[in-house]
Parts: C-alpha cells; structure tokens; sequence
C-alpha cells in the first residue's frame, strides 16, 4: 500500500504538470528565455555569460539580459539535447516541449525525495505518502516542474541530500546515507548557485553526527572530518571550477547582485523578516501561484482556503505537543540535531531572501524550494495529528484542498492566455498548442491526477490505521532524555514484580 502511495503521488504531479507542459505558452514565465537560452549555449559547447542579452531562437521568445549565466551547468546539460535538436530540426518549440518534460520528470524524482526524508525521520507511512502528495500539489512547485527553470532540479538534490543528512544524525555515519548525502550536495551545488549554503549545512550535521554516534569521541569527530574533507573535494573537483569562474567574472562566488536591479523599498532586513504580510504573501504564492492568487473571484476563495488548511495544521502541531507533554515523551539527541538542521535551512534561505529582496529581487517562493521538503513533512505531520474522525481523514481532506488550487492556479494561467468559457478554457489551451483532440486530452490527464490522488487519498486512509512505529534507530535510545521520575518508576516497578 505504501508503494501505490507513492505511485499515486508522482502520478498527481505527472498528470498536472504534462497538462501545464502544454497548455501554458512558451515564455510566460519571465524567466524561462534565459533558461532556455542557456540551455541552447551549452548545446553549442559554450558557457554564457551575464553580460550578454539573449538572443531569440523560438516563436515569441524574449531577449532579457542573460541574468541566470551565475548558475552551474549541470542542468542545462540535461536539456541542452533536446533544445539544441529542436532549434536545429526546426521544431524548436517540440524541443522546448521534451526540454519542460525533462524537468517534470525531475520534479517527480523530488516528490519521491521528500517521501524518503520523512520516512527517514518519522517512519510513519502514511506522513510519508501524505508528505509526497502535499509536495505534489504545491501548486508553484508545479508550476517550476513544468517550466524550462532549474528550481525542480535543484529541490530534488536538495531533498535527496537531506534525506541522507536525516539518517546520518540518527544512525551515525553510515555508507548508504553518507553516499546519498553527498550525491544529493554535489548535485544541488552544481544546479544551483543557491545550493552553496547547503554544503556548510551539511558538513556541521556530519560533525554532529560523528560526535553523537561513535565512540570514542575523538574517532567519530576524526571520521566526520574526513567525510567533511572528502565532501569537499567531490564539491571542488566537480564544480569548483565554475565558481571560481563566478568570483572571476562577477566579483562573487554566486554572482547573485552582480546586474543592476530595480530600487528597492526596505530600509532594513527587519522590514521583511518581522512583518506578518510576507509570510502570508509567501504561502499564498507557494501554494497557488501569484496569477491565481490575484484572480478575482479565485482570491478570496484561496486565501479562506489557506487559512483554514493552515489552522488546522497549526492544530495538529499543538494536539501532537501536547500528547508528547502528557505521555511525559522528550525527543532523542539525535531527532533534536535533525530539528535543528531543519530549522537552521529554513532559517538561513529566508535571511538570504531577505537580503535578495533587500538589494531589489523579487521575492519568489521557489527560492524556499531546498527545504520544501521540510515544509510539507511539517503540513502532512499536523493535518495528520488533527483529532476527530477517521485517521488520516484531515490529511486527505488537506491534500484535496491543494489539488482544487493547483487547478485554480491551470484554469487562471489559461484564462490568462485565452479568455473564454471556464470549461472551455484548459482545451483552448491545448488547441493554441496544436494538440488534437484537445477536450480527450485534457480529460485524460485531469483523470490522470486525479487517479493519483484518490490511490495517494486510500493509501493515507488504510495506513493512517496501523500502529504507531518503533523508535527509527534503536542506537538512539541510549540518547533519549528521560523524563522526570522515569528511573523511580522503574525501580517501582521491578520492585512489584
């Protein structure tokens, strides 16, 4: 039943971002010309740079300056085959179409990521399948895994880096984790220029965990230290070279406020990191895309919809705390270190949204997109904690409520395009695309994620029922933090018996 969990979740994301692949126009997104021109570059055995203004080689394709040259190669490596053999086949708009696939699939891979890190940290079934749906039905997320951006791909390295950190805390610093976490580093790193701060990240967990786990002390540290040298290396030898390119051409390792930006309107970082409007501006747009969220007549519904997904999430956490403080529970060590690197990710990407913003960028909710996993882990466990009702019945119920506004977000994209009836406006969509039989189509791919859903929703509903789970590593134990008393019970009862 797990695996059909997962089935389902990757069939929700696959059937709404095939359908997004094709009924959104080339371009819509600002960004996606420089992707794509960069993509082309790499295909022509060369490097952009960020001084260059792009040069339009598709229908309808727009020349910005060059402004995501500072990114790391890897990504457009992948897509450089299919938009280098569409531009020169003259089907430069299929090859855009197989280039936007290509990176749906890469999303998919990232909704299976976030699975596995929450099964590495609660190893309750049913929060991993519900983590992976929630992540599916992120509508921005969906939105990016349907576009020519690197954001998808580097949320999956991100995720599967995490996935191996959370079981080298618990576990210690064993081969398979410690390989998954350095595939998933390097990856990310040579994705995105916004994976540099995950290497730190992960380098202190790898310390923590050595500290933690192996004794004695002074070998586990001289072990992680070696992981930690070895991580870098891997980092510097694979990509070093074009960061180094970076501090030559930009004047930074990241590039990231070498082009002039519009002027900003925060007089300090605090005017960001305090006010509660970002937050609820950043969750809006996390979850239904910024077209939707300013759509009359689809506003007031997302934002009631979001506030009450939110609450109920909000109740879960405080009914979960609150079973821990009766039952006397007190997490492990090992479960606080991985807490806290979770919290320190989030932490620190939103400082470094700050500063963007702070210099003049725009403050896009995909720049959360490293530790999105952490964030639907967080959605799934409250919705799942909820009391009433059927286990797992609230999690569905919150799952539903995200599909329904990644729909709004298509039929708002679409409206966009061609205003028209609003069953009619997916299909018109498709028509403008060159899809025949585009009603069928549509049907099928709406069946699609639908399909996935209702196996994601049964899956949650008959797991949702099982027992609760072991202790993930029974090596943390001996870190646990007794509660008070504990050891006077104990006595008691050895004394009775």
């Amino acid at each position: 039943m797990y695996g059909l969990g997962l089935a389902g979740a990757t069939l929700t994301l696959f059937g709404f971002g095939l359908l997004a692949t094709v009924a959104i126009a080339p371009f819509r997104s600002a960004d996606e010309s420089a992707h794509v021109a960069y993509g082309l570059a790499v295909s022509e055995g060369r490097l952009p740079t960020m001084n260059e203004q792009v040069v339009p080689q598709f229908p309808g394709q727009p020349n910005p300056r060059q402004h995501v040259a500072n990114h790391p190669p890897l990504y457009y490596t992948l897509i450089a085959v299919p938009l280098g053999l569409g531009v020169r086949d003259e089907h430069a708009l299929l090859g855009l179409r197989a280039a936007r696939i290509e990176t749906l699939l890469l999303g998919v891979a990232g909704v299976l990521a976030a699975a596995s890190v929450a099964m590495g940290l609660r190893r309750r079934q049913d929060v991993a399948v519900g983590t992976a749906a929630i992540t599916a039905t992120v509508g921005s997320f969906v939105a990016v895994s349907s576009t020519v951006m690197n954001d998808a791909p580097a949320m999956m390295f991100s995720t599967v880096a995490l996935a191996g950190l959370v079981r080298v805390l618990l576990h210690g610093l064993r081969p398979g984790a410690l390989m998954a976490t350095a595939v998933g580093t390097v990856g990310a790193v040579s994705t995105r220029a916004s994976g540099v701060p995950l290497i730190g990240l992960v380098a202190g967990g790898l310390v923590v965990a050595g500290l933690m786990h192996t004794r004695p002390r002074w070998r586990g540290l001289l072990s992680a230290l070696a992981c930690v040298l070895g991580l870098f290396a891997v980092c510097a030898a694979v990509v070093g070279w074009f960061y180094a390119r970076n501090v030559r051409l930009y004047g930074s390792l990241t590039g990231e406020f070498y082009l002039p930006r519009r002027q900003t309107t925060l007089a300090s970082l605090s005017e960001f990191l305090t006010p509660p409007r970002w937050y609820v501006d950043f969750a809006e747009r996390l979850s239904c895309g910024r077209v939707a969220c300013e759509t009359p007549g689809m506003s007031v519904g997302i934002k009631l919809a979001l506030g009450l997904l939110w609450l109920a999430v909000f109740v879960g956490a405080a009914t979960g705390l609150r079973r821990m403080v009766t039952r006397r529970q007190r997490p492990s060590w090992p479960m606080l270190a991985v807490l806290a690197v979770f919290a320190l990710l989030v932490a620190a990407l939103w400082v470094a949204i700050a500063l963007h913003v702070r210099q003049g960028g725009a403050p896009h909710p995909r720049y959360l997109f490293g530790p999105l996993a952490v964030l639907t882990l967080a959605i799934a466990g409250g919705l799942r904690a909820v009391p009433g009702g059927p286990p797992g019945v609230w999690l569905v119920a919150g799952l539903w409520a995200q599909a329904l506004m990644v729909m709004s977000w298509l039929l708002a994209i679409a409206d966009l395009q061609h205003p028209t009836s609003l069953l009619d406006l997916l299909p018109t969509a498709l028509r403008e695309a060159g899809v025949p039989l585009a009603p069928v189509v549509v049907v099928l791919l709406l069946g699609l994620a639908a399909a996935g859903l209702v196996l994601a929703s049964r899956s949650i509903l008959i797991l949702a029922r099982s027992p609760e789970p072991p202790d993930p590593d029974p090596a943390s134990r001996r870190w646990s933090r007794p509660s008070p008393g504990a050891a006077s019970r104990a006595v008691a009862s050895a004394n009775t018996a």
